[in-house]
């Protein structure tokens, strides 16, 4: 068994994020954390490799033979520092099922913010909740079916 702890290269400079977890003759099992500093406003405006800063949890959850299983709290692919947004549901066999949870995460401060369900086939399904992806700090809400958009509609909500 070999434990791993890598530094995620997807995000921003300004947001450290590890992940730990373990290899069994190459296949991802048992529990997995993604870890990230905790920053303090002034630091990171100034001083973001500040030696007091601590890594904590802020996401992570269990793979079996290499598949995510179970409830896992995973981060949104444009994470950072400015955007620290979170989505928590349950995996079977590496695919989303049911309600899943849109969070931002600033330090310790947890606010649910959107979300929708998928269905057995891993795909979202009816009304969601989400990020614009042309403007990250405004939330839309959209219908899918099977996956596909059918609607969208602007929120007045900014994040």
């Amino acid at each position: 068994m070999i434990i791993l702890i890598s530094i995620k290269n997807q995000y921003f400079s300004n947001c450290k994020v590890l992940d730990i977890g373990q290899y069994d003759h190459g296949i991802k099992q048992g529990r997995w954390d993604i870890k990230t500093i905790k920053y303090y406003e002034h630091d990171v405006l100034t001083y973001y490799f500040w030696p007091k800063d601590t890594f904590y949890i802020i996401a992570g959850g269990n793979y079996q033979n290499g598949e995510k299983n179970g409830k896992w709290i995973d981060l949104d692919e444009n994470y950072n520092y400015h955007n620290q947004i979170l989505y928590e549901g349950e995996f079977y066999k590496d695919l989303k099922q049911g309600k899943w949870d849109m969070m931002k995460h600033h330090n310790s401060f947890i606010n649910r913010i959107g979300g929708g369900q998928y269905n057995q086939d891993g795909l979202k399904h009816l009304k969601w909740i989400e990020l614009d992806k042309n403007r990250q700090k405004k939330l839309i809400l959209v219908e899918y079916q099977n996956g596909i958009k059918i609607c969208i509609e602007s929120m007045q909500t900014v994040i």
